[in-house]
This record gives C-alpha cells, sequence and structure tokens, in this order.
C-alpha cells in the first residue's frame, strides 16, 4: 500500500479517482457515482436522492473505506436501526475482504465497528427516535 495516492490527489483528480477505485476495489463506477463519490471527498454535507438498487450503499461504503484507509478518521455510521446500520457496515467490509493489501490495514474488527493501523475508526449506532445512543461519540464523519 506504499504506492497509493494521497486522498488530496484522489480529491484533486477524477480520473485518478476512478482508476484508484477500479484496481483496488474491482468495481466500475457509473458516471453519477463517480461524481457523487468526488463531491464527497470535496465537500462537508453531501445528500443523494438516487432510485432503488443505483449503488448509493456501495458508492458510500467506497467513501467510507477510502476515507478510513487514507487518514486518521473517525466515521460514525447511524441509523434509526441496527439493521440499516448494519447493511451499510457489511459493504464497508465487503470491499475490506476484496483487497489483502486493505485487509492488512485493519487492526480489529467487530460487528459494529473497525480500528485501523492508522487509528481510523468507524463505528455503527442505532439513534432511535432521538440519538441519545450517540451521544458521547466524536467523530469526523457521521453517515446517516
Amino acid at each position: 500500500m506504499n504506492n497509493i495516492p494521497t486522498l488530496e490527489l484522489l480529491k484533486s483528480d477524477k480520473n485518478l479517482l476512478k482508476d484508484f477505485v477500479e484496481f483496488f476495489f474491482d468495481i466500475k463506477l457509473y458516471p453519477y457515482q463517480l461524481d457523487f463519490l468526488y463531491n464527497c471527498l470535496n465537500n462537508n454535507r453531501i445528500a443523494a436522492c438516487w432510485a432503488r438498487q443505483s449503488g448509493k450503499s456501495l458508492t458510500v461504503s467506497i467513501y467510507i473505506l477510502l476515507r478510513a484507509i487514507m487518514e486518521n478518521t473517525t466515521i460514525v455510521i447511524v441509523s434509526h436501526t441496527q439493521n440499516q446500520t448494519l447493511e451499510l457496515f457489511r459493504k464497508v467490509q465487503d470491499l475490506i475482504g476484496t483487497n489483502s493489501d486493505i485487509r492488512t490495514l485493519i487492526k480489529r474488527e467487530t460487528k459494529t465497528e473497525a480500528e485501523f493501523i492508522n487509528k481510523s475508526r468507524i463505528v455503527c449506532l442505532t439513534v432511535g427516535f432521538e440519538g441519545r445512543s450517540a451521544r458521547g461519540y466524536t467523530s469526523d464523519v457521521v453517515v446517516i
């Protein structure tokens, strides 16, 4: 993993981002997925409204994993139910499994959390109606 581009390079070059995702995850993104991923990397607040089965979860999973492997960041995935958070986290775990180099970056992994050797962390939380279970967590990225 020593020859991977930096996150700053991926943020500045959409074609490099496309090639990186194809090489490391063996995924060819549709143009709208690439645009969304690129915007996620370059903006703080992003919302997407796509049709069912159009690749939303996959694209967000790629974003989550890119942030986790390339910088020391804490990412919290929140939703109303545990099933929803775990479904997205399973997609992240599937991506981790596609590349043995990425797999070596995992320090600890449970059903609801992954810690990386660079001190990044992905945490799944169920927030219910009031969000009380999310109290006490500090994050750099929140995926709702």
